[in-house]
């Protein structure tokens, strides 16, 4: 990621078509926003009216979109990272599940949430620090650390 990004806010994104629009600061057009870049940075969506820093990438039909996302300031609603001990996870499959030492469901973690901390996999009984994000009755394991206790 350069130092000379360019900086924008999230104007939409449509988790069902897996795309949406970041508003530039500079003006013009809103540039296009896919999936793959946020799962590059471990989250599957973000609020509307989050800041983001991205890189514009343009494809062979000149078709622009935003690459190397980088988060401004934290979402809105992100919460509080919490404790937890990997249940499984599969490696060939990149998913597996932690289980939050305050109890309650296991939280689904994917592999994209592991390449956004730079963390290669998870093994069974490792303790790791998380924000569990909640989507359409689904636990998600986002912005993963890997704890030490």
């Amino acid at each position: 990621m350069s130092s000379d990004q360019r900086k924008g806010t999230l104007r939409w994104f449509n988790r069902g078509k897996e795309f949406g629009f970041i508003k530039p600061d500079e003006g013009g057009r809103d540039m296009f926003l896919h999936k793959t870049a946020l799962h590059r940075l471990g989250v599957t969506r973000l609020p509307e009216g989050t800041r983001l820093a991205y890189d514009v990438e343009e494809n062979a039909k000149g078709k622009k979109s935003a690459i190397n996302i980088r988060l401004l300031d934290e979402p809105l609603d992100v919460g509080p990272k919490q404790k937890g001990t990997v249940k499984f996870f599969n490696a060939e499959k990149g998913w597996g599940f932690i289980k939050p030492a305050k109890g309650g469901k296991d939280v689904f973690v994917h592999v994209s949430a592991l390449r956004a901390a730079d963390i290669p996999t998870l093994y069974e009984g490792q303790g790791v620090m998380f924000v569990e994000e909640i989507d359409r009755d689904k636990n998600n394991a986002i912005h993963l650390s890997l704890s030490l206790t």
